[in-house]
């Protein structure tokens, strides 16, 4: 049965799906970033914090021998991306493994790359924790693997405050609320809007949040084990590799973690 892209419904995870993800973006960074490493195409991929798996699903779509493995706790999103994301793949649908099951639980099969995109590792709110993550994701990881994490750095990161964008037929809105300054927690919400109704999903997407730095992150990743931390930063010509970068009020780089 051949591949396939539906037309996908405008719920909750749909309209996430349409003004969040890049997965077309993901699987090219990911795949050139290793293939810059080793000369070769990665195949494996892990998904943490997978949710609906869309990354997964393009990642399989990119390359015949392609396989991936997400995990994720909440059975909604799994069973959305299941009929959405995975199924209309037709037989490439065999070469995705979705797992209810804790990102700390699961070792095998090791991937060549693991990703946990959307700053998902907010989640841990203590350093041991975040360093007891990163240090079971590089345990499913294969030697000269990488393990790759966008970061959520600088003063926007940290204030409160809203970031509206339209689209064609809905309104999206990044809802911050104060950060405590102790303990780095913080409430984010997304909200949706339909246009042409009355129709609103207000906090249909709730983060509970321990904000982390860029040198945090950096530091927990060469605790927990890994050879080499990369930060890339976002230049007009796309994602680059830097030792240093300007201070700027939104800082969202990828850390690319090496085994």
């Amino acid at each position: 049965m051949s591949s396939r892209r539906p037309r996908k419904p405008f719920d909750k995870y749909g309209l996430y799906e349409r003004s969040v993800q890049r997965p077309d973006f993901d699987v090219d960074f990911i795949n050139r970033t290793y293939t810059k490493e080793h000369a070769r195409v990665p195949l494996v991929l892990r998904e943490d914090f997978c949710g609906t798996a869309f990354i997964s699903s393009e990642w399989v779509r990119s390359h015949p021998k392609r396989t991936a493995l997400g995990l994720d706790l909440d059975p909604k999103p799994l069973a959305w991306g299941r009929k959405w994301n995975i199924e209309p793949l037709g037989d490439a649908a065999g070469r995705v493994t979705l797992l209810q099951k804790d990102v700390r639980s699961v070792f095998s099969p090791k991937a060549d790359v693991t990703a946990a995109f959307n700053f998902s590792y907010c989640v841990f709110m203590t350093r041991p924790e975040l360093v007891d993550y990163f240090r079971k994701a590089r345990r499913g990881i294969k030697k000269g693997g990488a393990f790759m994490l966008d970061g959520y750095a600088g003063p926007d990161s940290l204030n409160p405050g809203t970031e509206v964008r339209n689209y064609a037929k809905f309104t999206y809105t990044w809802d911050q609320r104060e950060m405590d300054a102790i303990s780095g927690r913080a409430m984010r919400y997304i909200h949706f809007k339909m246009k042409g109704t009355r129709e609103k999903m207000d906090k249909a997407f709730t983060y509970d949040w321990r904000i982390w730095t860029i040198p945090e992150l950096v530091d927990a990743l060469t605790e927990a084990g890994y050879a080499r931390v990369e930060v890339y930063d976002e230049k007009k010509a796309g994602y680059r590799l830097v030792k240093k970068a300007p201070y700027k009020d939104a800082f969202i780089p990828i850390l690319v973690a090496w085994t």
